[in-house]
């Protein structure tokens, strides 16, 4: 087990990229045919001086909406807000090397806007979309930044902690793991622990992964600990056990730190570099666990649950591996989604009076595990 800090920590730079070239308009693809959300018109009261842009990179699920808006800057002000017409392109292309957005097939879509928002889907997933503003007076073009959406998320588990007493001072080890990644690929995240300030007195992370840099930081005085780390021209490749690396916390003298809490912020996970189509920003979710140093690996997800009036709420542990995990009951014979995510809870209220059979399952290796389902439900009795 390393006791050091990482060596050779440097900070990471991610090129922006620029819109090169125009596009060709065409009729909108089958993806684009049937927005139910449609076009939202800007609800701008004054011209913001920041020159034209849009919003960033980002994570939408799937079923969710996205929204994108072209902000008119200080040049733009003798014209109007109403000065300007808007058109709209995006391309899934996977197009890898130098100078990649010359190389796209652009798609015109059917909006006209400053501001669009768009249902997201599976087939959107790494989408490339920027707009060009245009002055109705002088016709001049001027292109956004590309921005690229992604709709897949991240799991974050920290495992089961092993302590070690080096030279009398007490270090409990706590791995971390992320499953979910694509192609077993990431190339910077920003990470933030938090623990018991009156358990711990430092906090250190030894990177698994191979390439992979960091700077971090332990405030003693409030117990937060942040580490950015990064492959800043290439991604990183995780291996099967889907390890990032593993906390080392040093544990106060004669503290004790059986069940004390952990709780992990996974503030932002990017898939980037020269052979990535775009940058894609993962989807994350927090995690917060009491420290055990016994193992309690298991196969299942282990479930609790809690009903009150005409309501049910469950919560299960982690599986080692999984990508996600759903929520079924069981009706007319067979099993029937409810729904599926990268967390360890649901709830739902408006539920009838009665008694549900329920089970928590977990997707893994891109399948979904149903063995033994029947005997691993759960009987829930909803008072009306």
């Amino acid at each position: 087990m390393k006791m050091a800090k990482m060596a050779g920590k440097c900070a990471a730079v991610l090129s922006a990229m620029a819109i090169i070239g125009s596009a060709t308009a065409v009729a909108a693809p089958a993806a684009f045919a049937k927005l139910d959300t449609g076009i939202v018109a800007s609800a701008m009261e004054d011209f913001q001086y920041k020159g034209t842009y849009f919003t960033g990179d980002l994570y939408c699920a799937a079923g969710q909406n996205f929204e994108m808006e072209v902000t008119l800057g200080s040049q733009d002000k003798e014209y109007g807000l109403d000065g300007f017409t808007y058109e709209w392109y995006y391309s899934t292309d996977k197009v890898t090397g130098t100078n990649i957005i010359s190389k796209f097939n652009w798609t015109k879509l059917p909006y006209t806007t400053k501001k669009v928002s768009i249902k997201m889907s599976e087939s959107l997933n790494g989408a490339h979309i920027y707009a060009v503003k245009i002055n109705k007076a002088t016709g001049e073009r001027t292109e956004t930044p590309m921005r690229t959406v992604c709709c897949k998320a991240v799991t974050s588990q920290l495992g089961t902690a092993s302590v070690e007493t080096v030279d009398g001072k007490t270090y409990v080890t706590v791995p971390f793991k992320l499953s979910g990644l694509i192609d077993q690929q990431i190339s910077a995240l920003t990470i933030s622990l938090t623990v018991d300030k009156d358990v711990f007195e430092d906090v250190e992370f030894d990177s698994a992964v191979s390439g992979f840099s960091g700077i971090d930081n332990y405030i003693a005085s409030t117990g937060e600990y942040r580490n950015s780390i990064f492959n800043a021209t290439t991604p990183a490749t995780v291996g099967s056990d889907n390890l990032i690396g593993e906390f080392v916390l040093t544990v106060k003298d004669g503290a004790k730190y059986q069940g004390s809490k952990l709780n992990l912020d996974l503030e932002s996970a990017i898939l980037t570099g020269d052979d990535i189509s775009g940058n894609l920003v993962y989807g994350t979710t927090p995690v917060s666990v009491a420290i055990s140093t016994a193992s309690s690996a298991s196969k299942y997800p282990v479930v609790t649950a809690k009903t009150a009036k005409n309501a049910f709420k469950l919560d299960w542990t982690a599986v080692d591996g999984a990508e996600k995990y759903c929520v079924a009951y069981y009706t007319a014979g067979k099993w029937k989604l409810l729904a599926q995510g990268n967390v360890l809870t649901y709830s739902r209220t408006g539920v009838p009076a009665g008694t549900y059979k329920v089970v928590v399952g977990a997707k893994i290796n891109g399948a979904w595990d149903t063995s033994n389902i029947n005997a691993r439900a759960v009987t829930l009795t909803i008072p009306g």
